[in-house]
């Protein structure tokens, strides 16, 4: 080889190592903007999660539970306390007044853990009216921990689903179902997806002299059912974004896997403070 070959072979070699190096840092950007895109979007959703949902809470068996925004909880009623020195009643103290279960419809919900309630704007007869709008959380864990009745409690989501659909006199198509399977978040993007079995329906009267709307989410974890009950107004204005925030409330939705220990989640017992700071 002669020595000008030999050097249009280096330059050759070089030009070609030149290419290969730009190419990989044209590589390299391109990843880095990708993953900088990503971060992006990842942020905007915590954002928008923040924007619409309340903060986290704990209600055991529920892990995390974020509720639209405009909603407030509904306190547990306290057990009578008996005042120091004074003998034990010869019959028990009566039960005090749980102010979560719903005073409009003829309902007592079984396994109440929680309970919000919201004043939303609704149009009503040619005008807007505030009418109340309300989210319950409920658990078959006091079945699970009731010894014998524990074998009622894979069918906590059903019977429920008889009972509310009978009080608000709207038929199920059918009876011996538990809802119908829906995933949220609808698409798989920053959270695993919560498969529910879902059922809506209209009462057949008004509530309040407005139309109403109910859903009913259940989701399971191995033994462990929570039931998520929704009771809205139908005509509630669209800027109470509602149709996105009960949505990201079920896809936020964390369940443990078994019944909590120390204690039962009765319907009479304290709500646990918070753990930090669709259809309709």
């Amino acid at each position: 080889m002669s020595v000008s070959q030999s050097v249009t072979s280096l330059r050759s070699i070089r030009l070609a190592g030149a290419f290969a190096l730009l190419a990989s840092l044209g590589c390299g950007a391109s990843l880095y903007e990708q993953r900088l895109a990503e971060s992006r979007q990842y942020f905007a959703y915590l954002e928008k999660l923040d924007t619409n949902l309340s903060p986290r809470m704990k209600l055991p068996p529920i892990e995390e539970i974020r509720v639209p925004l405009q909603f407030r909880q509904i306190p547990a009623p306290q057990p009578v306390a008996r005042p120091k020195g004074e003998e034990e009643p010869s019959e028990p103290p009566p039960e005090p007044v749980d102010l979560r279960q719903p005073n409009y419809v003829n309902l007592a919900l079984p396994g109440l853990i929680g309970a919000w309630e919201a004043q939303l704007p609704v149009f009503a007869d040619g005008s807007v009216a505030n009418k109340g709008a309300y989210i319950y959380a409920l658990s078959n864990v006091e079945l699970l921990q009731s010894g014998e009745r524990a074998k009622e409690a894979p069918l906590f989501t059903r019977d429920l689903r008889r009972q509310v659909s009978a009080a608000f006199a709207a038929p199920l198509d059918d009876p011996e179902a538990h809802g119908e399977p829906e995933a949220f978040p609808r698409s798989k993007i920053y959270l695993p997806q919560n498969n529910f079995l879902v059922t809506r329906f209209q009462p057949a009267a008004p509530i309040d002299g407005v139309p109403y709307l109910v859903e009913l989410a259940s989701l399971q974890n191995r033994d462990v059912q929570v039931v998520l009950l929704v009771v809205v107004p139908r005509d509630v204005e669209s800027g109470e974004k509602l149709t996105e925030r009960i949505p990201l409330m079920f896809e936020t939705l964390k369940i443990a896997s078994e019944a909590p220990r120390g204690g039962t989640a009765r319907s009479s017992g304290g709500a646990p403070p918070p753990a930090g700071s669709g259809g309709f």
